[in-house]
């Protein structure tokens, strides 16, 4: 078929081939950004599972660490693991093992006092979003800080859960899962 200037037109073909590829090409980058499809088990030079650590943090989204574990004499940040995604309102979420320095410099902030976290169990409560809890293998700083994704989100979709309850559900995963004490209340 032919234009009026005498180019022909693209075939349903070659239409239905640029249709696929950018269907494919959207997939994969779904998947990539998205999922923990490419992923490895272990995180933090092995130290922590990629099914825990997506247990522990809220929404969904990919995981990414970065550092390599233990360090030598534990006195700084070894290890970042970080949930994001590119879906509206699944904001993102961080967590970081074995940071002794930053754990007492939190533990001198103003504003910290010994409390409860969300669930009952004993913890220097650090604002509305963090907590310090006593763990079997030291201690645990949740803290969680939503974005403004979260918020523009909420805008458009008030029925969304509050900060607080996404809070609540991260403490109570991240001490299950790194074995942090009790509950206080008995």
């Amino acid at each position: 078929m032919r234009t009026a200037e005498g180019r022909t037109r693209p075939g349903r073909k070659v239409w239905v081939a640029a249709a696929v590829l950018v269907v494919v090409v959207a997939g994969l980058m779904h998947g990539y950004r998205n999922t923990n499809a490419l992923t490895g088990d272990r995180l933090c030079g092995g130290l922590v599972s990629t099914a825990r650590a997506d247990g522990v943090l809220p929404g969904s989204g990919r995981l990414d660490a970065e550092g390599e574990g233990l360090a030598e004499e534990l006195k700084d940040t070894v290890c970042e693991v970080e949930k994001s995604s590119v879906v509206l309102g699944s904001g993102r979420g961080t967590l970081t093992l074995r940071v002794p320095l930053l754990i007492a410099a939190v533990k001198k902030a103003p504003g910290t006092s010994k409390g409860e976290a969300p669930g009952g169990r004993e913890a220097e409560v650090v604002g509305r979003t963090g907590v310090v809890l006593p763990c079997a293998r030291g201690e645990l700083y949740p803290a969680s800080e939503s974005g403004l994704q979260y918020v523009e989100a909420r805008k458009r979709h008030p029925d969304l859960p509050a900060r607080d309850t996404y809070f609540e559900s991260f403490v109570k995963s991240a001490a299950e899962a790194f074995g942090c004490g009790t509950s206080a209340r008995r």
